[in-house]
């Protein structure tokens, strides 16, 4: 008896430096490693018969980082916002959707397509995400993305990829519609085309209430399309607004 209760005690004393290692793991990890985070004013511009409409909203891109375990690799994307909309002459919407991780990898792929900052072109091979992000917003740039660079960006080869381009129409049974590139006129209608996307960093937090005017419109037409026999399209409340989404 005396011997099972001293192999016991002897067992419980070797947990405590096992213990002691794995919360010390934990609190100077955590201590030691540092979120990063980058703010940008995300515009769409559409072409209508009526000249270029805009439609802009503050989106903040977050990294958090936290100690590795059982994994998980520690690396956690969020993004918080509302999708830029542009309303057009007829009352559809067009919107920018949220994508999440895509959305913490625009501000790098968007500056290495137009090749803003030649010095760090080559931020994919040197470094991970997040990397150029001092530089952005030390320099400022705005970025202007061509409608023709997004477009390369949709082949299934391309990789990274821009925001996926949507249209909601209030007046439609079926208001969700993707709009593809290279044919917005089949979607849109004549003379009705996305022309491009523009970044402008900032300090500014997200200003865009999330209950913009729009959103009951959304909600709806996120429920006509779950009902609908149309083709899931994978679109979430989420991407429209994110308050704290990953």
């Amino acid at each position: 008896m005396a011997f099972s209760t001293l192999r016991l005690r002897m067992r419980q004393i070797a947990f405590v430096p096992a213990g002691l290692l794995l919360i010390t793991y934990f609190v100077v990890g955590n201590f030691l490693l540092r979120n990063r985070r980058i703010r940008y004013e995300l515009t769409i511009k559409v072409r209508t018969p009526d000249g270029i409409r805009r439609g802009s909203s503050v989106i903040q891109a977050t990294i958090e980082r936290s100690v590795p375990f059982w994994g998980d690799n520690g690396i956690h994307h969020r993004v918080t916002g509302n999708a830029p909309a542009v309303e057009l002459p007829d009352g559809r919407l067009v919107f920018a959707l949220l994508g999440g991780s895509a959305n913490v990898s625009l501000p790098e792929l968007a500056a290495q397509d137009t090749n803003v900052l030649p010095a760090v072109r080559d931020w994919r091979r040197r470094k991970p995400t997040g990397g150029i992000w001092p530089h952005l917003k030390a320099k400022r740039p705005i970025i202007n993305v061509d409608v023709t660079v997004m477009r390369r960006r949709e082949t299934p080869s391309a990789g990274a990829r821009y925001p996926t381009i949507v249209v909601v129409d209030p007046a439609n049974a079926r208001p969700i519609r993707r709009i593809e590139l290279a044919n917005c006129e089949d979607v849109l209608g004549p003379g009705f085309s996305v022309t491009g996307l523009e970044l402008r960093f900032v300090n500014a937090p997200p200003n865009t209430p999330f209950d913009p005017p729009w959103l009951s419109t959304v909600s709806q037409a996120l429920d006509d399309l779950g009902s609908s026999g149309l083709p899931r399209l994978g679109v979430a409340f989420v991407n429209f607004v994110a308050r704290r989404a990953g």
